[in-house]
């Protein structure tokens, strides 16, 4: 009887997928179609029939038929296909099997499982090993990667405790050798003395080699180790999948979205385990000129002392990179913007700064960038010498371009207010502007105030403090036009005090008024007098001003002009 339902066609092998197919046949189709029609029909009454909307007691008594009729359904089945039951013809991939109870079943599926995939890593974690993971294992395995990201050379990756984190890297890293402790310290490891794990790497490295320049996908591998002979679920995957990143963070470059991403960052991971079809994997193979032009940037990054990336363990080209872009993000702001660099440098900064593809970026970008085009240039003797004498002078302008203008700053600031000496500069203002602080009421001189009195670490940080304050932003995050505002300012700012403390020194009286009056002359001469100006009214003074100001506009402003200025002299006068 086997052999006849064997040969009717009814049934393939295997899953079109490559899985492993058991198929239960039981030869009850008309008592099965009665039931499932029960249901269908009673199920179709309650969603459509309209009359059951005003009546309760229809609708409850038919919702209690759906119900009965689905459990009738249920049990006729669970009875039917039970392992127990005597009328079911088993076949397993094709061949019939005789199976009589639920653990001859299970036996069944483990035994077709371990054949159909038996190149999957055997894992300890049951946690992870899921499709869909609950909010702890997400968490879990989120904060294990990015462990793997950032603290490969520490014991047990940082983890401390018994969290799951610590249980799904116990189980599945260290427990597989995959990272390890040598003469070095501790590192991550692909272990090829397993051969479920060895078979692992070699699908990844096969599947990121077929695809040539144009790069594979993280989703597509995970796709491929879900199926057959690996059927690797989707909460470990990305694990292993990580783990050959950053073990292979020289030969394999990583991009988001189309943009190279030199080295993997807590947040760039994170985001690979969330949205692995943004995130594409490339094989890097060099050849004899981009080793050449490899040793000139691996030269130039020694020389120059750049912080490199901590996964630069291999001499390799696409170790190179990662150094360059960190480089150039970890300058300030105004490093990063400022045109007063040469055209050099400022087109080195634009080709680090906007890369997409590393080898575009290492053999032609930054060559051009210095004015070196590498297939003209081989032809010369000292082309090597020249790329690294030109590409160090710029990123050399590109560091002193910072302290330069904090440079320009201190210099401004020692010549507005007449010193030499920056940190003599600072004890002095420090005690002058004090007392002036409490007396200052001037919503916009006051913070100047306030921050030449501020401690600082040095005198850079002093002065750092007060230009940030007069132009507004911090010194870094300036941009070439902020300069000349703050000298103009700072020179206003400067004045402003002396007059300050010309009327705090003469004290305060209820019955005056101090004021200070300066006029600047055409050849720039300052004329400056402090002046007493009574609270009590003067009949006669209010008369004449009244008489000034009765005259026509320009004649009242002469008159008046004439007048501060013989006041002005008699003062010079006075003082002489």
């Amino acid at each position: 009887m086997l052999r006849n339902f064997a040969s009717t066609g009814l049934y393939t092998p295997i899953c079109a997928d490559g899985r492993p197919l058991i198929v239960a046949y039981v030869s009850s189709q008309t008592t099965l179609v009665e039931l499932a029609l029960e249901v269908a029909a009673s199920r179709y009454v309650f969603e459509t029939s309209p009359e059951l909307e005003h009546d309760r007691v229809a609708r409850k008594e038919v919702s209690f038929r759906v119900n009965i009729s689905e459990q009738q359904f249920r049990n006729y089945l669970s009875q039917l296909y039970s392992p127990l039951s005597e009328d079911i013809l088993w076949y397993s991939n094709g061949q019939p099997v005789r199976i009589s109870s639920s653990k001859k079943l299970s036996e069944e599926i483990s035994r077709l499982c371990d054949q159909c995939y038996h190149r999957c890593p055997r894992l300890g974690n049951e946690m992870v090993n899921y499709d869909k993971l609950s909010s702890a294992a997400a968490r879990a395995r989120r904060e294990l990667v990015e462990a793997m990201a950032t603290k490969e050379e520490q014991e047990s990756l940082g983890l401390t405790g018994f969290g799951p984190e610590v249980a799904a890297y116990r189980s599945i890293l260290l427990a597989d050798g995959l990272h390890i402790k040598d003469q070095d310290g501790w590192r991550l490891n692909l272990s090829y003395e397993n051969n479920r794990l060895a078979a692992l790497w070699n699908q990844i490295d096969e599947c990121i080699t077929n695809t040539g320049e144009k790069g594979v996908s993280v989703a597509a591998i995970l796709n491929i180790l879900q199926q057959p002979p690996f059927g690797l679920r989707q909460g470990p995957a990305p694990i292993y999948i990580c783990l050959y990143i950053l073990v292979n963070a020289d030969d394999i470059a990583v991009f988001r979205e189309g943009s190279y991403i030199p080295y993997l960052t807590e947040g760039s991971i994170a985001l690979l385990l969330k949205r692995p079809d943004l995130f594409t994997l490339k094989h890097f193979i060099s050849t004899g000129i981009e080793q050449k032009v490899f040793n000139i940037y691996r030269k130039l990054i020694n020389i120059a002392n750049l912080e490199g990336n901590v996964k630069l363990r291999n001499a390799t080209m696409l170790g190179v990179v990662g150094p360059l872009v960190k480089y150039i993000e970890a300058l300030p702001p105004y490093s990063r913007n400022t045109r007063e660099i040469s055209l050099e440098a400022q087109r080195i900064r634009a080709a680090i700064m906007n890369s997409s593809e590393p080898l575009q970026l290492l053999f032609e970008d930054i060559p051009l960038a210095v004015g070196i085009d590498l297939n003209e240039k081989q032809k010369e003797a000292n082309w090597q010498e020249e790329l690294q004498i030109r590409l160090r002078k710029a990123l050399n302008e590109l560091d002193q371009a910072y302290p330069k203008l904090n440079l320009r700053v201190q210099q401004a600031l020692l010549e507005i207010f007449n010193h030499f000496d920056i940190e003599q500069l600072k004890e002095i203002q420090v005690k002058r502007i004090s007392p002036l602080v409490e007396v200052c009421s001037d919503s916009e001189l006051k913070p100047i105030l306030q921050s030449m009195i501020r401690p600082a670490a040095n005198p850079s940080e002093w002065v750092k403090g007060i230009a940030g304050i007069v132009v507004k932003k911090p010194v870094d995050s300036w941009n070439d036009k902020d300069f000349i505002p703050f000298v103009a300012k700072l020179r206003d700012y400067a004045d402003r005090i002396e007059q300050l403390e010309a009327l705090s020194a003469l004290g305060s009286d209820s019955a005056n008024d101090n004021i200070v009056l300066s006029i600047m002359g055409s050849n720039g001469k300052l004329k400056r007098e402090v002046l007493s100006r009574s609270h009590k009214k003067d009949v006669l003074v209010d008369a004449k001003i009244k008489e000034i100001l009765a005259l026509p506009k320009d004649e009242a402003r002469q008159i008046m002009l004439a007048l501060i200025s013989s006041l002005l002299e008699e003062g010079a006068e006075d003082h002489e």
